[in-house]
């Protein structure tokens, strides 16, 4: 049982930090797999219990406008991703082409690209629908 827990940890361990592009190590949300994994767990006690319970004896709000607002910004969001996307696959090789792991301008584009793609979808839907159907 102990080198189960031992090739655990260390099958971990590479793939958190041996793997991780050291570029980013400093980046907003990305030094740690604790900052995505605690993001989630809050959301998910939100929706299943915080939520629900806050919503036990009221009636639904009327979120209409926010949930329209909500989709024309991902609208807009996702015309924005698709644009950089289409920038980034014309300035590569799309055939066979390594990854670029230098500081050039390009590499940096393509990560900050890469993350903002991550982390620009978020959770609100399904929190808005905890609000209207609790």
């Amino acid at each position: 049982m102990a080198s189960l827990i031992k090739t655990a940890v260390r099958t971990y361990r590479h793939l958190v930090y041996d793997l991780a592009d050291p570029r980013t190590s400093e980046w907003f949300l990305m030094g740690s797999p604790l900052y995505p994994l605690g993001i989630l767990l809050s959301y998910v006690y939100f929706v299943k219990v915080a939520g629900p319970r806050y919503m036990k004896d009221r009636p639904a709000y009327s979120l209409n406008r926010i949930v329209a607002l909500y989709n024309i910004i991902q609208i807009l969001l996702n015309v924005a991703i698709f644009i950089k996307a289409v920038k980034i696959v014309m300035m590569q090789n799309i055939v066979c082409e390594a990854v670029d792991y230098s500081d050039s301008p390009r590499a940096l584009y393509v990560r900050i690209q890469s993350w903002r793609t991550v982390w620009s979808d978020g959770f609100a839907p399904s929190v808005y629908i905890t609000q209207l159907h609790a």
